[in-house]
């Protein structure tokens, strides 16, 4: 019996070992900790239909990471990064349009000022692993400063 709870006890730390080194969509504080870990700021709240978001910030620009694919506010499976910006007098669609079909990663769309939000959306149910999560956030800080130089913010 006792040799039965010592592999039990091995087995359940084991899989919590494991489930902490990935980044999954259905434990919202995994994101929240390994951007911490990788040195950014990470704050968690809820977005106006209670599904979780994380604010965070890349190279002095706000960005929010929205949780989808949730079930009940719980239970997400994908993450979508996006930053906005208010420009004087917005962006026109060709430029939006010509961002999009330039670029690979960070997708552009204008709100009903013309102002441009950047996205970038990851499936990622059942987790990531750090390294699959550090480099997705690489990405999307490149997406990003990219992004910021072509609209010169």
């Amino acid at each position: 019996m006792r040799r039965s709870l010592l592999l039990l006890s091995f087995f359940l730390f084991s899989a919590t070992a494991a489930q902490a080194q990935n980044v999954d969509p259905a434990q919202p504080f995994t994101l929240v900790k390994a951007l911490q870990d990788l040195g950014y700021r990470a704050q968690l709240d809820a977005d106006s239909v209670g599904d979780p978001r994380v604010k965070s910030q890349s190279d002095g620009t706000d960005y929010y990471i929205w949780f989808y694919g949730c079930t009940d506010n719980a239970m997400c499976t994908g993450l979508k990064w996006s930053a906005g910006f208010d420009l004087t007098n917005g962006m026109s669609l060709q430029k939006a349009n010509e961002w999009n079909r330039d670029h690979l990663l960070g997708s552009v769309y204008l709100d009903d000022e013309d102002d441009p939000y950047i996205d970038y959306y990851v499936v990622a149910k059942g987790g990531l692993s750090a390294e699959t999560f550090e480099e997705t956030l690489s990405r999307w800080n490149g997406a990003l400063s990219s992004f910021k130089d072509y609209i010169d913010w």
